[in-house]
């Protein structure tokens, strides 16, 4: 990753576990876009779990944690809480499966070849 993907002004804020994949994503610790018209800037922790694979494309949110063991798909815009062992994508994201159900799917695709 470099500087322009990730929010340096606010480096603190932004925890990344252990073998995690970040493709080409954004993560913001704050929004500004309302300090204009009242002073103020948003700000909230990004949290990534172990065991993560973030897509390409993908904005994370402050006030987001991605727990362990899940996949974000490419394009996602991700704030609030992913669940352990899921699979989310879309705008605003959502859960489309389990872990295990996206790697059962991978598998026999790999098997049927």
């Amino acid at each position: 990753m470099n500087e322009e993907q990730i929010d340096m002004a606010f480096l603190p804020m932004i925890t990344i576990g252990n073998n995690v994949t970040i493709a080409e994503t954004k993560i913001l610790a704050h929004d500004a876009s309302a300090e204009k018209f009242i002073g103020s800037t948003k700000v909230g922790e990004v949290t990534v779990g172990d065991n993560v694979f973030i897509g390409a494309g993908s904005i994370l949110l402050p006030d987001t944690t991605i727990e362990k063991n899940t996949v974000i798909g490419a394009g996602t815009v991700v704030r609030g809480k992913v669940p352990d062992n899921s699979v989310t994508l879309g705008n605003p994201c959502r859960v489309v499966c389990s872990l295990d159900e996206y790697l059962e799917k991978r598998i026999n695709r790999v098997s049927s070849h």
